[in-house]
């Protein structure tokens, strides 16, 4: 240290934090001070060698002591500068006016992101700390996709004796606008973040590009529009991964090389870890109208993504053809489909699992279908219908469509149960628990059958049609409490009838019926 008097004051220059140091004090009323210090080592400063800082400072100061306190005018630079092994540099130019630092211009950039403040600085009360007031601007690059420019009418911080910086900025940009709390250096540190009113279209052109990760480039092809009314962001620090919750509204999304679409007027959403969650109230999945569903976007800072779509939906059996006739998951064929002739109303739940990356394959797709049919109606070939109320569904990857519930032909009620298999066509098992005679009859024309016998009937039947083939019926029936007409007596005597079995090929031009009675069978050729 070289310490220097003369006539005009005194002045001490030397070495401190491995930098060149100078301080001069004149002589005249007032005691005015100046202060240089150049190439300080930034790790080498108190409170900041544990904050991981390195690089060069450079700081200058001109102070004068009058009777409102001390004035002058103050600058620092930081040069090749890193924090946390990220190159940094600062600029700082200041004004000081009775005890308040006026600042015209503060700088700093980290990497390509950079903040520029004016404002007023000040000591707060206790002397613990520097609170600042001020506005200006910010630039977020790496690792966003795209820089990112907001204005900063707004901020208010401390910056702590002991390395803590606390304090909020707000933000806009045209229609966006947000609030910006910062926690750093204690013993809770977070940043966290407000936004309004955020187009998705701006979320996918500065969505963070993370190396491993086609995160980015997946939300842009599958992400079509939409608005975030709201955005709630939070991370323990510089470094972490965000989480946080939103809504969205008029979101457009789309899947399987465009098949699927997907569009929601409202929902809500989470970010947690490497899962991104959206939550539908309401929305369409190509023609069916969707209720409480979900999507969730796996692998988000990963090298693949997953897709997990579970919802409720409403539509009918042409949309769920449709569906199942996606080349992408290819339950039924085209000509499959056609020949499946039901119209009906469907209410289901699906779970849809799909890879995201572009060499997606067929066979990577899961589909599962459960739900109802409701109001179906099938033709029967003879200008008739065969219809229900509701048939359970049910379908799911490498597996047959399943159908179960009641069915009316010609006013007799079936129970039925069945499978349609990729393939190999329909197999339905049939039965009719409350049937009687006199429905049959009717259902088959044939007039005065009480004549011929009444009885209820249980009857237990097979359908089995398959892929451009015909079709073929087979089963039983049994008479319960059986009671013969006058024809039935005549042609049977005393012999009563207690089991009909039969077989009726569809391209045959008779069929065989065996009646069994409490004697022996009678076989009829029709």
């Amino acid at each position: 240290i070289q310490v220097t008097k003369n006539t005009d004051g005194l002045s001490v220059a030397g070495n401190v934090f491995d930098g060149r140091f100078v301080m001069s004090m004149s002589g005249e009323a007032g005691g005015n001070i100046g202060v240089m210090i150049d190439g300080a080592q930034l790790q080498a400063i108190p409170y900041l060698e544990s904050q991981n800082v390195q690089g060069r400072l450079s700081f200058g100061a001109q102070l004068a002591k009058d009777s409102g306190g001390l004035s002058g005018s103050m600058s620092a630079q930081i040069v090749n500068g890193l924090y946390q092994q990220r190159p940094i540099d600062g600029l700082f130019q200041g004004q000081l006016i009775d005890n308040l630092l006026v600042i015209p211009t503060l700088r700093g950039r980290i990497e390509d992101s950079s903040l520029q403040l004016s404002g007023v600085l000040g000591l707060e009360p206790g002397e613990e700390g520097l609170l600042f007031s001020g506005d200006g601007g910010i630039s977020a690059g790496t690792p966003l996709a795209a820089p990112l420019k907001m204005d900063l009418p707004s901020v208010r911080a401390r910056f702590g004796f002991d390395g803590s910086i606390t304090g909020g900025m707000e933000i806009v940009r045209e229609n966006l606008k947000g609030f910006v709390r910062v926690n750093l250096g204690n013993e809770q540190p977070f940043i966290d973040a407000r936004l309004e009113n955020i187009p998705v279209a701006i979320l996918l052109n500065h969505w963070p590009i993370i190396e491993g990760s086609n995160t980015h480039a997946w939300l842009n092809e599958h992400v079509q529009g939409g608005v975030v009314p709201s955005l709630n962001l939070s991370m323990d620090d510089i470094n972490a991964r965000p989480r946080g919750a939103f809504v969205f509204e008029k979101l457009a999304m789309n899947f399987l090389d465009k098949q699927l679409r997907l569009t929601v007027p409202s929902g809500a959403g989470a970010l947690e870890g490497n899962s991104l969650r959206f939550q539908l109230d309401a929305g369409e999945l190509n023609q069916f109208k969707l209720q409480e569903s979900s999507f969730v976007l796996d692998g988000l800072y990963d090298d693949d993504q997953q897709g997990r779509i579970d919802a409720n939906a409403l539509g009918d059996v042409d949309g769920l053809k449709s569906l199942l006739t996606l080349p992408r998951i290819g339950a039924l064929t085209r000509a499959e489909a056609e020949e499946l002739n039901i119209s009906s109303a469907v209410s289901f739940r699906t779970k849809l699992e799909l890879p995201l990356i572009a060499d997606l394959s067929f066979d990577d797709v899961a589909l599962e279908v459960s739900g109802v049919g409701r109001n179906v109606i099938i033709p029967d070939g003879d200008g008739g219908a065969i219809t229900s109320p509701g048939l359970t569904l049910g379908w799911k990857k490498d597996a047959p469509l399943t159908f179960k519930g009641p069915l009316n032909w010609q006013n007799v009620s079936f129970m039925i149960e069945g499978a349609w298999q990729d393939g190999r066509g329909i197999n339905a098992d049939l039965s009719c628990p409350r049937a009687n005679s006199r429905q049959l009859f009717a259902s088959l024309e044939i007039e005065n059958g009480n004549d011929i016998i009444a009885a209820d009937l249980a009857c237990r039947i097979n359908f089995n049609k398959p892929n451009n083939a015909p079709s073929k019926i087979s089963g039983g029936v049994d008479f319960v409490e059986p009671r013969l007409g006058s024809l039935g007596a005549m042609f049977l005597g005393k012999r009563l009838p207690r089991r009909a079995t039969f077989t009726i090929p569809e391209d045959a031009n008779s069929w065989g019926l065996q009646l069994i009675t409490d004697a022996e069978p009678i076989s009829v050729e029709v």
